[in-house]
């Protein structure tokens, strides 16, 4: 973003920020050419917001790097999806007790303990619930790892988290939850890579 001048840093910034959003409630995992059109709306949006602030750009830049931007928004979106997947690969580990944990060294226990924990989990959906034990009253989760991960990801302190937009004042959209869900499954099927090799 350096190369661009401060009034165009800023409006990347805001910018990439919306793209998570837009990203999460309306595709979590767009395909590149979807991925660019919704880009290069949210940087049609900034701008109009910006010209409707009456913030000064400086001139020429959107014209001429304007595919460039919305490669920057692009880039910027997988990013998120990478850092999700770093944030919810240590939940899912600890949540689910995937890995045997003390005295179990020998590699064909811990493979076991592994595949079986982990094809349990994905067979019967498990890992989307745990079972109720609040008597028949219901709590906003079902799923402590969910939980963990929805807070830990979206309520995080980093500038660009999506707790400071409108959408998750109040709540997690359930398309952010389902997000969460699918990285989730994706790293249950990482670790059974990981053991089978």
């Amino acid at each position: 973003l350096s190369f661009y001048p401060p009034s165009w840093q800023a409006l990347l910034q805001e910018a990439k920020v919306e793209m998570r959003l837009q990203a999460v409630l309306t595709h979590p995992v767009p395909e590149l050419g979807d991925a660019l059109k919704l880009a290069q709306e949210v940087l049609d949006a900034e701008l109009w917001r910006y010209h409707e602030k009456q913030i000064k750009m400086d001139k020429g830049y959107f014209l001429e790097y304007k595919a460039q931007m919305s490669r920057v928004l692009c880039d910027d979106l997988f990013t998120f999806r990478t850092e999700l997947k770093k944030v919810i690969i240590p939940i899912a580990k600890s949540s689910y007790d995937i890995f045997p944990k003390g005295t179990v060294t020998r590699k064909e226990d811990i493979h076991k303990h592994v595949t079986t924990a982990t094809t349990k989990l994905l067979k019967t959906g498990s890992y989307l619930h745990v079972p109720d034990s609040s008597n028949g009253k219901w709590k906003n989760f079902v799923s402590q790892a969910l939980m963990d991960g929805c807070v830990a990801f979206y309520y995080s302190n980093s500038k660009k988290a999506l707790k400071n937009t409108d959408e998750f004042h109040r709540t997690i959209p359930p398309n952010a939850l389902i997000l969460v869900a699918a990285v989730v499954c994706c790293d249950l099927f990482y670790f059974l890579s990981l053991i089978s090799k």
